[in-house]
């Protein structure tokens, strides 16, 4: 029996520790009430890639950031109920909802490492939204987003942000206690919710600078989001001297991605720096609040003859934090050319041009020329986009090996494939050219040569050139490696002995040489060797991915066609057999929860009315077995995250 006075300590000790370091005492975690829906999913108009960010930034939100004090149990329950009423079936945003209701600390998502990433995700989305007047759940949705985004800045809100969140709401006022129960008096972020709601005061005018900020150059260009400068010249004040263009072209040949359809392509994206026809000069006079600013800004945008693209204001508003003062009335007009000069049809999906945007704006100020080997002839490619907070990063939804393939499909296959590869992230380009390898895919270790850079100030030697001496000595050396798939197979040369010596002497010129780094890694495998755990893992989710859009098309009510759907599931079926044999150890836990999870769906598919007591049944068989089969698939995660 426990005495009275050291049960009496515990209670106390218990009260301290629930205490944060303001004193406040933070509630726990609360599920939130996912019958009470904040939104209509089905009557949005995201888009597949659209809603996989939003869900990915609003499971960061929960599931990130366990020490920042701004964010509290209110802000983790309101970022997964819209979550998971977005997409129901999340494994991430499902995984994150379960540990938090255990009290546990939720494993973290990738993609989204930064509160600022979060928080302009979730902006740029609301926002969007906010514009589609034709679209009411829209509108509903946008404030919800905006609110999010508002109370995860770890700065104050810029003014002009709490003004359109407030003029969201006068079109639709949201009701989150529908959804989740809020402590008002506990989680400090419903203070300052309610403090966004306030009006706000009149701000004060920007005193005058006296000097420009530096040139940017090429191995000046921003790589992190900071607040934007406020108008340098407001109305009666004497305007700055606008920042000087040098270079009026310029081409960069990148790995361009399709946003919709993800398809990648080599192209040529091109920056003219021109004067508005008199049908452009409305531009300046837009979205801007004062009529000193119009005179002076210089405009980017896209070639509307071709194809939309994405990325320009981003790459413009990192180039602005060295020039807060562009040039006055001149257009920067974007375009993305095919290999052979021709402009992309503009019924194309938009495409990301963000990274290229970037180099080619800093090229523009700085006067600094974008070596040859990146243009129309040259035999160097740049892939990658850029992050909400400025950084490199591989396109989404795609890996260094399925970028490679699609670039040594191009007609002008390129010698070098330069790729991000940020410190600290589990996105290499090495491991993931080395898991295709073991997936059976060995030619691609050989074309393009592939080559990482964890940074833009990095690359920016390789980009003015001339080719840094080591640089040209790897690409050489590799080559020699190249020529002989000639006479042997692509798995004979990787284990060749001399070929592996080779290998560490195009690392010792170039330490980032991926392919170089994935090839002697695969050599060095045994020949009865499987596949590796992350290549495991994915294969398990990829054989399970039709099953699992078959049911999420099945709910959505999108039709269903009997023969089709049983070939569907036949193929996953096959497909994770066959995997038993080859996987890691370490994955047949997963692979076997797969398995169970497939034949659930395939019995409840099979139903001819799932409205029925035996459907309801099956129906929460199959979820059961999908989440048994996504703890699984956690585990795995944090095995790579730990190696």
């Amino acid at each position: 029996m426990i005495p009275t006075g050291f049960r009496l300590w515990l209670s106390a000790l218990v009260c301290l520790l629930a205490v944060n370091p303001a004193g406040r005492v933070e509630a726990a975690y609360d599920a939130p009430n996912f019958s009470g829906k904040l939104i209509d999913r089905d009557a949005l108009s995201l888009g597949p890639r659209e809603t996989d960010e939003v869900v990915t930034a609003l499971t960061a939100l929960a599931a990130n950031f366990p020490g920042e004090a701004i964010i509290d149990h209110d802000v983790r329950e309101k970022a997964i109920a819209l979550a998971l009423m977005l997409r129901p079936l999340d494994g991430g945003a499902r995984a994150a909802h379960r540990d938090l209701q255990q009290g546990s600390t939720p494993l973290p998502v990738e993609l989204f490492q930064s509160l600022a990433a979060v928080s302009g995700a979730l902006w740029r989305h609301g926002e969007r939204l906010a514009e589609r007047g034709t679209e009411p759940e829209d509108r509903r949705l946008a404030p919800l987003l905006m609110e999010l985004s508002l109370l995860a800045q770890p700065a104050k809100p810029l003014p002009e942000r709490v003004q359109r969140y407030q003029k969201a709401l006068q079109d639709v006022d949201p009701d989150w206690s529908v959804a989740v129960t809020l402590q008002t008096n506990d989680n400090a972020s419903n203070e300052r919710a309610r403090a966004l709601r306030l009006p706000m005061p009149e701000p004060e005018a920007p005193k005058p600078m006296a000097t420009l900020v530096p040139t940017p150059t090429l191995q000046t260009i921003p790589t992190t989001s900071s607040t934007p400068t406020p108008d340098p010249t407001p109305t009666g004040a004497t305007p700055m001297a606008a920042a000087e263009i040098k270079r009026r072209e310029g081409s960069l040949r990148a790995l361009v991605v399709e946003g919709a359809t993800g398809k990648a392509a080599v192209s040529q994206v091109t920056l003219t720096v021109r004067e508005p026809s008199p049908d452009e000069s409305s531009l300046f006079g837009l979205f801007t609040d004062r009529e000193m600013r119009a005179d002076f800004e210089m405009r980017a945008t896209y070639d509307r003859r071709g194809q939309a693209l994405a990325g320009i204001d981003a790459a413009a508003g990192l180039v602005k934090q060295r020039y807060p003062v562009w040039p006055r009335r001149l257009m920067a007009e974007f375009g993305l050319l095919a290999l052979g000069g021709e402009t992309i049809p503009a019924t194309a999906a938009e495409a990301d041009v963000s990274l290229p945007a970037l180099i080619l704006l800093a090229s523009a100020f700085s006067g600094e020329a974008i070596q040859p080997a990146f243009g129309p002839e040259g035999d160097f490619v740049l892939g990658g986009r850029l992050t909400d907070a400025g950084k490199p990063t591989l396109p989404e939804d795609m890996d260094a090996a399925a970028l490679a393939k699609s670039a040594a499909a191009s007609a002008t296959a390129p010698r070098a494939l330069f790729l991000p590869a940020p410190a600290g992230e589990t996105t290499d380009p090495a491991g993931q050219l080395l898991d295709a390898a073991i997936n059976g895919d060995e030619t691609v270790l050989f074309r393009p040569q592939v080559v990482g850079y964890t940074s833009i100030d990095e690359l920016a030697p390789v980009l003015k050139g001339p080719t840094p001496e080591g640089l040209t000595s790897a690409l050489t050396e590799f080559a020699l490696i190249q020529g002989l798939l000639e006479r042997m197979a692509p798995g004979e040369i990787a284990r060749n002995p001399a070929v592996q010596d080779r290998l560490g002497k195009v690392l010792a010129a170039w330490p980032s040489h991926a392919s170089a780094r994935a090839m002697l890694a695969y050599g060095a495998r045994p020949v009865s060797a499987g596949m590796s755990l992350s290549a495991s893992r994915q294969a398990v989710e990829t054989a399970l991915a039709p099953a699992i859009e078959l049911y999420e098309s099945r709910e959505r009510g999108d039709g269903f066609e009997v023969t089709a759907t049983v070939k569907k599931l036949d193929e996953a079926k096959w497909q994770l057999s066959e995997l038993r044999g080859k996987i890691d150890p370490q994955a047949k836990a997963m692979l076997t929860a797969a398995e169970d999870a497939l034949e659930a769906c395939r019995i409840y598919l099979s139903l001819t009315n799932q409205g029925t007591s035996i459907g309801r049944q099956r129906r929460e068989e199959w979820l059961t077995a999908l989440e048994t089969m996504e703890m699984e698939q956690e585990k795995l995660k944090a095995g790579d995250a730990g190696q």
